[in-house]
C-alpha cells in the first residue's frame, strides 16, 4: 500500500534541494538546445553536449524527487514524471540493442553537431540505463515492501555514473573507447549523481541510508569512512597520474606510492575512530 514517506530533516532537506536544482539544471540545458547552447559547453568544449533526452529525463527525474515527498496527488504527478522519463530510457535501451532508430532520439529537437553514425541526439547507454533505474526508484518509493532492493536499485545506477565522473577525472574525453558511456557528457554525469544520491536519501528507513544515519557506532563508522572510501582513491589515483604523466615518477613507482598511501589513510582513520570510540 501507498505511504507517505518517513522524515528525516536533513535527509528531505536534501533530496528536495537536489531534486529542484536538477530539474533547474535540465531547464537550462532544454532552453538552451535551440541557441545551439549546452550546459559547461563553452567552458569545457572538449565536453560532450548533454543530449536533450537526457536534460528532459532529468528534469522529470528532478521533479519527481521533490513531487514524492508531498501528498497523494502530488505523488501520483511524480509518478506520472518518472514513467515518461522510463519511457525514454527503455527506448533508447531498445534502440542500441536492435541497432535501430525508433524516432525519439531528436524528437524535440534536431541535434545537428553529432555525426550521423554517432547517433545524433541520443544519450549513452550507460545514461540511459541509470535514469531507468532511478525511474524504477522512484515509482516504488511510496511502498513499504522491498524498499531496501529498491535503494539497492538507486546504488547501483550511482555507482554507473560513478565510473564515469572517474573516467573523466582520470582524463578520459568523452569516454572515447568505452561504448556504453561513449556520449556521457560531464554535466549529465554529475546530475545524475546527485538524483541518484538524492533518491537514496528520499528513503531514510531504506539501505543505505538507514545504516548511515543511525546513531550507533555503526552509523557513526559509516558516517567517517564513507566519503574517505569514495574520494581518497580517486583522487590519489589522479594525483599520482599525474606526477607519472609529468615525468616525475615511474608508472610502477606510482601504483607503490598509491598502495602505501591507501593503507596508511585507511589505518589513520580507524585508529582516529578507535580514539573517539
Amino acid at each position: 500500500m501507498p505511504h507517505t514517506l518517513p522524515r528525516h530533516p536533513l535527509l528531505a532537506l536534501f533530496s528536495v534541494t537536489v531534486g529542484a536544482g536538477a530539474t533547474a539544471a535540465g531547464a537550462l540545458v532544454l532552453l538552451a538546445w535551440p541557441l545551439g547552447l549546452s550546459l559547461l559547453q563553452p567552458l569545457l568544449p572538449w565536453l560532450g553536449a548533454m543530449k536533450v533526452n537526457t536534460a528532459l529525463s532529468v528534469v522529470l527525474l528532478g521533479l519527481a524527487l521533490c513531487l514524492m515527498r508531498g501528498g497523494a496527488a502530488a505523488q501520483r504527478a511524480g509518478k506520472v514524471a518518472v514513467v515518461i522519463a522510463a519511457a525514454v530510457g527503455i527506448v533508447t535501451l531498445i534502440e542500441y540493442l536492435l541497432g535501430r532508430n525508433l524516432g525519439i532520439d531528436q524528437l524535440l529537437y534536431t541535434d545537428g553537431k553529432t555525426l550521423a553514425g554517432e547517433f545524433p541526439g541520443r544519450p549513452s547507454a550507460a545514461t540511459a540505463l541509470a535514469a531507468t533505474l532511478l525511474s524504477v526508484d522512484l515509482f516504488f518509493a511510496d511502498r513499504r515492501a522491498h524498499r531496501s532492493v529498491f535503494s539497492g536499485v538507486a546504488l547501483a545506477a550511482t555507482l554507473i555514473v560513478w565510473v564515469a565522473l572517474n573516467g573523466y577525472l582520470f582524463g578520459v574525453r568523452p569516454l572515447q573507447g568505452i561504448a556504453p558511456y561513449s556520449v556521457m557528457s560531464l554535466p549529465s554525469a554529475v546530475l545524475l549523481l546527485l538524483l541518484g544520491l538524492g533518491v537514496m536519501a528520499m528513503e531514510p528507513l531504506g539501505w543505505p541510508a538507514r545504516s548511515i544515519m543511525s546513531g550507533d557506532m555503526g552509523g557513526l563508522v559509516s558516517r567517517w569512512l564513507l566519503p574517505t572510501a569514495f574520494l581518497a582513491p580517486p583522487l590519489l589515483g589522479w594525483l599520482f597520474d599525474r606526477l607519472r604523466a609529468s615525468g616525475l615518477i615511474e608508472l610502477e613507482f606510482s601504483w607503490s606510492l598509491y598502495a602505501v598511501s591507501s593503507s596508511l589513510g585507511s589505518a589513520g582513520l580507524i585508529l582516529l575512530l578507535a580514539r573517539h570510540r
